[in-house]
């Protein structure tokens, strides 16, 4: 069975912020159940490559948490633009579980 779990991005959002969603992630699962992260980024007004490119460092610190837990994740936009700055970041990234980018 997949479970949701939200996490809400702003421009305030920050690396460690994003790193404690991760770790709570990983409580709430028990490691017995997948997840389908759903990251709300629609609150966003400064995307950039960027700043996608520094979460890289906390999506590889729970690499192997994602893959064995994570069925897939969401990322929710207000524009095709962000939706396109988003993209080409994980395009670098290489994330381990399907990544979906949807405008709302």
């Amino acid at each position: 069975m997949v479970f949701p779990f939200h996490i809400k991005l702003t421009d305030d959002t920050n690396e460690m912020d994003l790193d404690r969603h991760f770790m709570d992630a990983w409580v709430l699962t028990g490691c017995e159940n997948k997840l389908q992260m759903i990251l709300d980024a629609t609150e966003c007004n400064r995307v950039s490559l960027k700043r996608v490119m520094r979460s890289r460092s906390v999506l590889n610190k729970h690499r192997d948490m994602s893959n064995k837990y994570i069925d897939h994740s969401i990322i929710l936009v207000k524009s095709k633009f962000t939706k396109k700055i988003i993209q080409l970041g994980l395009f670098f990234i290489k994330t381990e579980r399907p990544v979906y980018v949807k405008v709302l």
